[in-house]
C-alpha cells in the first residue's frame, strides 16, 4: 500500500469513528408499561421485572430490573436557615453522620416511609454517627429537632 492509500485509510476510519459515537441515556425495557404526562404531572410504569440487582462504583449506582425516577431527594425542608445541618454519606451502610453547626438543643429522629419512628437520640457534638447497620435496606427519614420544632429533613438511603 502507498502513503496515499494509507492516508486515505486512515482518513475515513477517523471520520467513522466519530459518525457512529455512542451515547449514554436512561431507559428501561421491560414487557409492558407506560410513560405519560399532562401539564405538571408525569406518570411512569413497568410490569415484568422480576429480577432486581444493584451495582455501585463511586456515585455511579445502576439499579437492573426496576423502575427508578430521575429525582433524588437528599433535603426536604430547611426552617432554619442560618444553621448548617448535613446528613451522609447517602446511600448509608453501617454509619451515618449528623453535622451541624450547633448541636445546642437538637435532637434526631429516624422514621420509616410509613411515618412510623424508628429511633431518636440527642445530638451532643458537631459531628454525630448514627449506626444504620441494624435497619433494612429502604428509604428512610432523619429529622432535625429543636425543641420539638423540625428543623431539618433529609431522605436517606440504606443499602
Amino acid at each position: 500500500m502507498n502513503f496515499q492509500n494509507t492516508s486515505m485509510f486512515l482518513l475515513l476510519l477517523l471520520l467513522s469513528t466519530s459518525v457512529f459515537s455512542q451515547s449514554i441515556s436512561r431507559s428501561v425495557i421491560s414487557s409492558s408499561g407506560y410513560d405519560g404526562s399532562a401539564e405538571h404531572y408525569q406518570v411512569s410504569w413497568t410490569i415484568g421485572e422480576t429480577v432486581i440487582g444493584t451495582f455501585a462504583a463511586g456515585d455511579v449506582m445502576l439499579t437492573q430490573g426496576f423502575h427508578q425516577g430521575e429525582i433524588l431527594v437528599t433535603s426536604i425542608e430547611e426552617t432554619d436557615p442560618g444553621q448548617k445541618m448535613i446528613a451522609y454519606p447517602n446511600p448509608a451502610h453501617d454509619e451515618l453522620y449528623i453535622r451541624v453547626d450547633n448541636p445546642e438543643g437538637l435532637r434526631y429522629e429516624i422514621f420509616d416511609v410509613n411515618g412510623q419512628r424508628i429511633a431518636g437520640e440527642q445530638i451532643t457534638s458537631p459531628t454525630t454517627s448514627v449506626n444504620v447497620s441494624n435497619l433494612s435496606p429502604a428509604i428512610y427519614y432523619i429529622k432535625l429537632k429543636k425543641d420539638q420544632e423540625a428543623k431539618q429533613t433529609f431522605k436517606i438511603i440504606k443499602r
